[in-house]
């Protein structure tokens, strides 16, 4: 299996969680790993990743081939906490190697916790990836709508929306497609509505060809929750998304943190044991 992982420092002293939580579950499954960092990554986190995979899992850093200077943030508060970063999941299919045919990528603030062997090879209906429904924007119109959603008649405004986070990727396609090509169109065409940016443009451009996946493969947690249900019944991908983290003082005590926790524990031990 073929996974990737993309963040800039805000996240990289936290990836090593969600990397730490796939090594876990895989044992002696064949892993290559992927990681595109951004600019800021320091050297020490880069130190602190190599030495956490170590032999269990082959390792790649790509770098980022174009500059995040003229790519829009959002100006909208609520959206504050999407950085420019969110950008380097949609470089990954053109600085991977041509002859990759799946890519399976997790956002760094996930949380593993069972096999994705099964998620790895479903059969994506020739669609060009296949993704999770928005737990809280399930549909183009919701959260203040798509930007240009109205200049887009081909779009039906209660059509699904997913959330990019866990992406599996039929590269040929994607390529075939140009699908980053596309979304770094849209985004420039609606830089001054920026909201998801980057979610926004693959659900823009890709609309009507995703695979919808059942909810295991992205159990989505936000403070609107407000992480504390408990229980982690059938997911096997546990995902942070908005402002508050499983990481964070401010996520109430339950389950899910405290496996964080444990994987967090595990990580830190495997990174010293290679010091």
């Amino acid at each position: 299996m073929d996974i990737a992982f993309t963040f800039d420092a805000a996240y990289g002293r936290f990836a090593h969680t969600a990397v730490e939580s796939v090594l876990d579950n895989h044992g002696s499954e064949d892993l290559t790993l992927w990681f595109l960092m951004a600019p800021d990554v320091t050297e020490e986190t880069r130190s602190r990743i190599r030495r956490l995979v170590g032999d269990r899992a082959r390792l790649n850093v790509i770098e980022p081939d174009m500059g995040f200077d003229d790519l829009p943030v959002s100006t909208v508060s609520e959206f504050a906490y999407v950085s420019k970063a969110a950008y380097l999941r949609l470089l990954l299919p053109r600085l991977v190697p041509e002859h990759l045919e799946r890519l399976l990528y997790l956002d760094s603030d996930i949380l593993c916790v069972g096999s994705l062997r099964e998620l790895h090879d479903l059969d994506l209906r020739e669609n060009v990836l296949g993704a999770v429904k928005d737990a809280h924007a399930g549909k183009l119109s919701e959260m203040g709508g798509l930007p240009g959603l109205a200049q887009y008649p081909g779009l039906d405004p209660d059509g699904p929306y997913f959330n990019a986070g866990v992406l599996l990727i039929d590269l040929p396609s994607w390529r075939a497609e140009d699908v980053t090509g596309q979304c770094f169109e849209y985004i420039r065409r609606h830089a001054a509505e920026a909201r998801f940016t980057d979610q926004d443009a693959l659900n823009h451009t890709l609309y009507g060809k995703w695979h919808r996946l059942p909810k295991r493969w992205n159990h989505m947690v936000a403070e609107i929750d407000p992480c504390t249900v408990d229980g982690i019944g059938e997911a096997r991908l546990i995902h942070s998304i908005g402002p508050v983290k499983l990481w964070d003082d401010s996520c109430p005590d339950n389950e899910r943190k405290a496996l964080y926790g444990q994987y967090h524990r595990k990580a830190e031990a495997a990174i010293a044991g290679r010091g």
